[in-house]
């Protein structure tokens, strides 16, 4: 008697198109839930998707399980972990790509452009001369827009580790600014 996975991995390795919809179908909204809780982007979006469901396909032979159940839950791991994988990346090789209309949620770098005019570029040479975990921190809670929930397991530290480098990274900001001779205030 064949389990569900083991037919699901049979339809994948010999290229079934009903059985590769029917598993596009059985995983789509899990992966759809995942990738939008940590990408707000609809072009990077809809791309990850796409990423992501051609990853499963190639990793299909490590599910273990042998249920429905089961797969989905392994499927969110890997999508999981293939987001995660995917931010680090974009987070410590490219720079943030920032101009005069970008909208920073939070007021603290604003007043910094404003009232000491500093502008964003200065800003992001400021963070990336903090320490890389410092920088990583400040970079998603500020531009990225995320919690430091969503940052905790992007960065695999404690939340509360998040907290304290965004504190940190913010601290050591200032000290960068006033060795400048700017002086900032909090």
């Amino acid at each position: 008697m064949t389990t569900y996975i083991n037919h699901i991995k049979s339809g994948v390795k010999n290229n079934d198109n009903s059985i590769l919809n029917q598993l596009y179908n059985d995983i789509y909204v899990d992966i759809d839930k995942i990738v939008g809780k940590y990408i707000k982007d609809k072009d990077t979006k809809s791309d990850l998707k796409q990423d992501v469901f051609l990853h499963v396909i190639n990793k299909i032979d490590k599910c273990k399980g042998v249920t429905t159940n089961d797969l989905l839950y392994w499927v969110r791991v890997v999508v999981k972990n293939y987001i995660i994988d995917y931010l680090r990346v974009k987070n410590r090789i490219t720079f943030i790509e920032i101009n005069d209309n970008f909208n920073l949620q939070y007021d603290q770098f604003c007043d910094l452009k404003k009232e000491y005019d500093i502008s964003y570029d200065e800003i992001m040479l400021i963070i990336n001369q903090l320490p890389n975990k410092c920088g990583e921190v400040i970079k998603l809670f500020y531009f990225n827009e995320l919690t430091h929930q969503n940052i905790s397991k992007i960065l695999n530290i404690s939340e509360g580790t998040s907290k304290s480098n965004l504190h940190r990274g913010k601290r050591l900001m200032l000290k960068i600014i006033n060795k400048n001779k700017v002086k900032y205030e909090i």
